[in-house]
């Protein structure tokens, strides 16, 4: 990557962990589809910034993560996106 960050989509470097999320966020707001975009920053010191964001309802997260974790379906990325998942569910009507 260049020397500014650039950003990519998440599903581009990391599928399954993009796919993880996916599911995590169907659990919990089905039938309720929001649009959410996720991103990867490479921080070139061995770790990737995710950017979860959404428009309606406004919300907006963004965590560190080792290559290592986004790889993982458990531990602090299942975590954390178990997490948003609730937070983002609250924010919608019922």
């Amino acid at each position: 990557m260049a020397e500014t960050s650039e950003r990519l989509p998440m599903w581009r470097r990391f599928p399954a962990a993009h796919q993880f999320l996916r599911a995590r966020l169907m659990d919990e707001l089905f039938p309720l589809t929001p649009a959410v975009v996720v991103w990867l920053e490479d921080d070139h010191a061995g770790a990737w910034r995710v950017s979860l964001n959404c428009t309606e309802p406004s919300f907006a997260r963004s965590e560190r993560f080792s290559a290592d974790e986004l790889r993982q379906v458990y531990g602090r990325w299942a975590q954390w996106v178990r997490g948003l998942a609730r937070e983002l569910a609250e924010l919608l009507p019922n």
